[in-house]
C-alpha cells in the first residue's frame, strides 16, 4: 500500500492513515533505522546478525519499522532481512518506507486515485532515480515539488515519528510507545539526525551499530573514547578529525565542523548504546535496541516492567530489571502480576513469583473481580454466559461479580453442585464488602405494579420443592418464608413472589427468571 502526500501534512492524518486505513496495529515499539543511500556491502556474519536480531526486536515486541524505502544502501540490507524472514512464513512486519517522491523512479506508473498498480523494482543503473525496496509493506512519498533531490521526507518522518511516540500502547499501561534511533553506516548527515534525537524532549535513545562504516564506526570511536561533557584529548582529537576528512573526503574546516556536532552528541553518550556487530558479549541486535530504550528513558522500575511486558520480553525483564538492589513501591509488582495476567503473560507470572509475590495475598476479592471484567483479549465468553444464566441483556458497563461466576458454575454443572459464592454466608460477607452497587435483573423478589406495596426478599433453600407451573398462595409472609425454607427435595427452583395487597396473600409461582448478584 501505498500513499503520496504532501510535505506538510499533518502526522495526525498520516497516523489515522495508518490504523484505520490500512488497518495497522499501534505499535508496541518504534524502530526508525538510518544510514547510508549509498550501496555498501556488510560481512556475511555481521549482515546475519544485523538482519536476524532487527526481525527478532521487531517480531517479539509488534514494533514498527521505518526506513526511506528506496532499495539501496542501509535500506537495501533491512529489506534482505525482510525477504529472508518472509519466506520462512513467520507473520508480517510492519515495515513503512518514507521517501521523497521526487527520486521515485517509475513513478508515474503509481500515479492514481484508488488504484492497484503494477510496480517495477528493476533500477536504471545510469538513472539517478531509484526504486522502492519491494519488501516493505507501506510507502508515504512525500512530494515537495522537486526532482531527484533527498530530504524531502526527513521532517514529515520525524513528526510522524513524535506523533506515534504520544499513543498509549494500550489502556492497562500508560506508557507511550517507544521510539529508538538505529544507526547503519550513513553519511555525514547522520550524525545531525543523532543530535536531534539526543536533543529532543523527551530524548530518543540512538543504537550504533559499530563495524558497519563510515558515521557509524566514528560514533562508536567517539563514543569509546570521548569522556563527560564531550571531551576528547587532544591526540584522539586530532586522530579523530583525520579520519572524518578520509572517509567524507572534507577539508580541514568542514572536518572541524562536524567534529562539533560529534562532540555535542558525546554530551549525552547515555543516551547512545554501541553495538559491535560480531564481538563475543554481543550477540543479538535486539537486546542492544531493549536494553538501549529501558537506558535512555530513565524511567523507574515499574514502568521498565511495563515495557518489557508490553514487549513480552521475559529475558530483558530477567537480566535488565530484577537486578540486585533494585527499589520497587509498595504495590508495584502486584499491578505488574495483574497486568501479566490480563495480558496472558505466562513467563512473567513465574518470573514474578520468583521474585516475592504471594498469589495468596495477591488474589483478593477485588482482584479477583477485575479479572473476570477484563476487556483484553478475544471476545468474552464469560459475558456471554453469564448473560445466558441471567435470562436477559445486560448493560453495556455491567460488572461480573462472584456471585455471577457462583450462578455461571452451578447453571453449567447442571444444578448438582452448590458453589461457595451464593451461599448465604458468602453472600452477606460479599455485600458487607462491596455494598448493593449493581442493578439487579429480574429476580425471585417479591414485586408488584402497586407502589403501595413493598418488595421483600424470600431466602430459598437447597432443600425447596414445588412442582412446575403450580401456584402456592399464603395469607401471611411469615408463612411464606417458612414454606420456602423448609420445604423437601433436592432440586433448587426459581420463584416469582407477589404479594397481593387486597386478599393479604402472597403467591410463589415458578418462573424461568433469573437470581441477581446481591440475591
Amino acid at each position: 500500500m501505498y500513499a503520496r502526500v504532501s510535505l506538510d501534512t499533518k502526522p495526525e492524518l498520516l497516523l489515522q492513515l495508518l490504523l484505520r486505513e490500512w488497518q495497522m496495529e499501534l505499535p508496541k515499539l518504534l524502530i526508525s533505522v538510518h544510514g547510508g543511500l549509498q550501496n555498501f556491502e556488510l560481512q556475511p556474519k555481521l549482515k546475519q546478525v544485523f538482519g536476524k536480531g532487527l526481525i527478532k526486536a521487531a517480531m517479539t515486541t509488534g514494533a514498527w519499522i521505518f526506513t526511506q524505502g528506496v532499495n539501496t544502501g542501509v535500506i537495501r540490507h533491512v529489506g534482505d532481512a525482510l525477504k529472508d524472514h518472509s519466506s520462512k512464513s513467520r507473520g508480517k512486519i510492519c515495515t513503512v518506507g518514507l521517501a521523497p517522491w521526487g527520486i521515485v523512479e517509475n513513478k508515474d506508473d503509481l500515479v492514481g486515485k484508488d488504484v492497484v498498480r503494477p510496480y517495477q523494482t528493476m533500477s536504471n543503473p545510469l538513472s539517478r532515480l531509484t526504486v522502492l525496496n519491494s519488501m516493505h509493506t507501506h510507502f508515504i512519498l512525500a512530494d515537495n515539488g522537486t526532482a531527484g533531490r533527498y530530504g524531502a521526507e526527513v521532517r514529515l518522518r520525524r513528526q510522524l515519528e513524535k506523533h506515534v511516540s504520544l499513543q498509549k500502547i494500550n489502556t492497562r499501561i500508560g506508557q507511550g510507545v517507544p521510539v529508538v534511533g538505529l544507526v547503519v553506516e550513513g553519511g555525514p548527515n547522520v550524525v545531525s539526525i543523532v543530535l536531534e534525537y539526543l536533543r529532543d524532549a523527551p530524548p530518543v535513545p540512538v543504537v550504533v551499530c559499530d563495524g558497519s562504516g563510515r558515521t557509524s564506526d566514528i560514533l562508536a570511536f567517539a563514543h569509546k573514547y570521548s569522556e563527560e561533557g564531550g571531551v576528547i584529548n587532544e591526540s584522539l582529537r586530532d586522530q579523530l578529525l583525520v579520519t572524518i576528512q578520509k572517509t567524507f573526503n572534507y577539508s580541514r574546516k568542514q572536518a572541524q565542523h562536524l567534529f562539533i556536532s560529534l562532540m555535542e552528541c558525546m554530551k549525552k553518550k547515555e543516551l547512545i548504546t554501541v553495538f559491535r556487530m560480531g564481538s563475543e558479549g554481543h550477540q543479538d541486535i535486539d537486546l542492544a535496541i531493549l536494553t538501549a530504550l529501558l537506558k535512555g528513558t530513565n524511567a523507574s522500575a515499574p514502568d521498565q516492567l511495563s515495557l518489557a511486558l508490553a514487549w513480552n520480553r521475559v529475558d530483558i525483564a530477567r537480566s535488565q530489571i530484577f537486578v540486585y538492589g533494585q527499589h520497587w513501591p509498595v504495590g508495584s509488582l502486584e499491578q505488574a502480576m495483574l497486568d501479566a495476567l490480563v495480558m496472558d503473560r505466562v513467563d512473567f507470572v513465574k518470573l514474578l513469583i520468583e521474585n516475592g509475590v504471594s498469589m495468596h495475598r495477591f488474589l483478593t476479592l477485588s482482584r479477583l473481580e477485575e479479572l473476570y471484567n477484563t476487556k483484553q483479549g478475544p471476545s468474552n465468553t464469560l459475558y456471554h454466559v453469564v448473560r445466558d444464566v441471567k435470562k436477559g441483556n445486560l448493560p453495556p458497563d455491567y460488572r461480573i461479580s462472584l456471585i455471577d461466576i457462583g450462578l455461571v458454575m452451578e447453571y453449567l454443572m447442571g444444578g448438582a453442585y452448590r458453589c461457595h459464592y451464593t451461599r448465604k454466608r458468602f453472600r452477606a460477607l460479599y455485600n458487607n464488602l462491596f455494598g448493593p452497587k449493581r442493578v439487579c435483573l429480574p429476580c425471585p423478589r417479591v414485586s408488584s405494579a402497586c407502589p403501595a406495596v413493598s418488595t421483600f426478599r424470600l431466602p430459598v433453600s437447597d432443600n425447596s420443592h414445588f412442582c412446575p407451573g403450580s401456584t402456592t398462595t399464603w395469607r401471611s409472609r411469615s408463612s411464606a418464608t417458612t414454606r420456602t425454607s423448609g420445604g423437601r427435595g433436592s432440586v433448587r427452583r426459581r420463584w416469582t413472589s407477589t404479594w397481593t395487597t387486597p386478599r393479604s396473600t402472597t403467591s410463589l409461582t415458578p418462573s424461568t427468571s433469573s437470581w441477581c448478584g446481591p440475591c
